[in-house]
């Protein structure tokens, strides 16, 4: 089981939200936008946190996030029947009230015909109401029961469903009917925090990660162990040998005398009260006991315990832990779908994982990030989903531009907003090729992805000269990026990928018209230039265009190579003078 699509409302400052994930969906903007209340939208949801006043949007009293689930396997499918709808998927509902009560509600897909409901059975009691059914020639003759009633509704409804119409609707009652039923049937979180003390982790009590691999790997040592089998034995009798009673209920005249009488001197002490005390034992499980001595140290040349290590290690070690789990989590699948057969269930209840990372590239040098990334991609590939906010741009890669999420928040009253492309980029199988390429040459064009603005020029001069003329004007802004597309087609494909993801830019590019020019090169220089505009997206982007190249806009003959660096040394020397009409386009790419 899979989330396939998420909504939010009310919460925190997101007032309306809705985005589909995928297996890895990476969430990146600038700091402050909301990525981390999307993160912890889905912990609400899960119960990994609880809801208090600071949660509700604005004014709000009520806040939900729903949460649409694919890729039910045979076991989700008996387990959430009734919540199932034609299309394999099931929608789940977690309200939030102020005062701190939350609900937990699934959609059903229910019949528009009322009369075709399971309620409304209670409605057809008598013999001449229910041959107004259209499934009456199924009942039995004489006397039917409610559950009767019910399985021939569910037969004729399952039957006739392309025939029927049918309405989606939240239940009015809780999940299941029950209250204590809850988020934990739907898989199991791990969540990592942007910052976490990886001592905590190691912890071998609570809910430390390292704790759950050891209570797994302590479950199977029970199982075969004969050594953990008698240790196990000898304490469970030991223990019962100091109650009153044997576990069959009868008196133990084996316990220790000093017992009883500690219970007894207390007791007189409490005649007064007509009360007695009784001393009561119970066995602890063998793992319990062993972890009250247990130390988990770290040997990097120097034998201690983590907290004495460097941060990045600290950060690595954590997410050893993580690919230490995953490895566990598929050999129980492995094993469970081994022992079900081809026919049985493919797994038991809520074995979905959903791991949560907040900025984990955190501590880590750039080629360290990159192998973490690839570890993630691995990890998400391997029957489970990985959700992460980063502003590393190791972690976006247009393979995966399904998966990035770019979130905005421009205003407080529109609050948090997000931007994907859940299309192709590009049609054509080498298109796609030649400009993913083109990216792993340039990996540091990811990260525009980033950027308030990006500045995109046709060639490597441009790239050299402009910001070192802006620095000079005092117009460069660091929260620009700056790509060299290499050619006025390549303009384009990156045009077309900003307006995908509505990220803004403006191109800077020759019109080519250097003196000398046929008329036809003219009119095709015209015609090249006219399809780059009408590429760009007026809400996103704009164009800053050179009438012939970037040595005429200078005002200076460039000689020599190579050409970059011999165009910033002439700009840069003493007495050059910037053309006034280049520095007004200056400002305006900067603007």
């Amino acid at each position: 089981m899979k989330i396939q699509c998420l909504e939010i409302s009310n919460w925190r400052s997101i007032k309306s939200l809705r985005l589909e994930l995928q297996d890895l969906t990476i969430f990146i903007g600038q700091n402050n936008n909301g990525k981390s209340n999307i993160l912890n939208a889905l912990l609400f949801f899960f119960g990994e946190i609880k809801h208090t006043e600071h949660d509700f949007n604005d004014c709000e009293t009520e806040l939900y996030v729903e949460v649409t689930f694919c890729c039910l396997d045979d076991f989700d499918q008996t387990q959430f029947q009734k919540y199932v709808t034609a299309g394999g998927e099931i929608k789940m509902r977690k309200t939030g009230h102020r005062g701190g009560t939350a609900d937990l509600c699934g959609y059903l897909e229910l019949p528009a015909d009322e009369n075709l409901r399971e309620e409304a059975m209670a409605n057809f009691t008598t013999i001449e109401k229910r041959q107004t059914l259209p499934f009456a020639d199924q009942l039995p003759a004489g006397r039917v029961s409610q559950e009767q009633l019910r399985t021939s509704l569910a037969t004729y409804v399952e039957a006739n469903r392309a025939a029927l119409a049918f309405d989606y609707q939240l239940e009015t009652t809780p999940f299941f009917g029950a209250k204590s039923i809850g988020q934990s049937m739907f898989g199991e979180i791990l969540y990592i925090p942007a910052v976490t003390v990886a001592a905590s982790e190691l912890a071998v009590k609570g809910n430390s990660m390292f704790n759950k691999l050891y209570s797994r790997v302590a479950t199977k040592i029970s199982e075969t162990n004969p050594l953990y089998q008698q240790a196990s034995a000898a304490l469970a009798a030991l223990v019962n040998s100091m109650n009153r009673t044997n576990p069959d209920g009868s008196p133990n005249i084996d316990r220790p005398v000093e017992l009883t009488r500690l219970e007894d001197l207390i007791g007189d002490q409490l005649q007064a009260w007509k009360s007695k005390l009784e001393i009561e034992f119970t066995a602890p499980h063998v793992e319990d006991a062993v972890k009250l001595e247990t130390s988990v140290l770290v040997h990097d040349g120097i034998r201690t315990d983590i907290d004495r290590k460097g941060n990045g290690l600290q950060r690595s070690l954590v997410f050893a832990l993580i690919k230490a789990w995953a490895v566990i989590i598929r050999e129980e699948r492995e094993k469970r779908r081994a022992e079900a057969g081809e026919d049985g269930p493919k797994r038991g209840a809520s074995h979905s994982t959903y791991f949560i990372f907040e900025e984990p590239e955190l501590f880590l040098h750039p080629q360290a990030q990159r192998e973490l990334f690839a570890s993630l991609k691995e990890l998400s590939q391997a029957d489970n989903q990985v959700f992460l906010t980063t502003h590393s741009s190791s972690f976006v890669n247009l393979e995966d531009h399904k998966s990035i999420v770019i979130v905005h928040k421009n205003d407080f009253v529109e609050g948090t907003t997000v931007v994907q492309c859940n299309e192709e980029l590009y049609q054509q199988e080498d298109e796609r090729r030649l400009f993913a390429l083109q990216l792993l040459i340039n990996p540091e064009r990811s990260e525009s992805f980033f950027a308030k603005k990006v500045i995109i020029v046709e060639g490597p001069t441009e790239k050299a000269v402009i910001p070192f003329l802006a620095k000079k004007l005092g117009v460069f802004k660091h929260e620009y990026s700056f790509i060299e597309a290499g050619s006025k087609e390549d303009l384009t494909r990156y045009i077309h990928l900003f307006n995908c993801f509505q990220i803004r830019y403006v191109v800077v590019y020759d019109k080519d018209h250097q003196a000398g020019k046929k008329p036809r090169d003219l009119t095709r220089a015209d015609e090249v230039s006219q399809h780059l505009e009408d590429k760009i997206n007026a809400a996103y982007g704009s164009s800053v265009v050179f009438d012939n190249d970037i040595e005429e806009e200078l005002g200076v003959a460039i000689h020599g190579k190579p050409k970059p660096f011999m165009a910033v040394k002439q700009v840069a020397a003493d007495g050059y003078a910037l053309p006034a009409r280049l520095e007004q386009k200056l400002r305006t790419i900067y603007a």
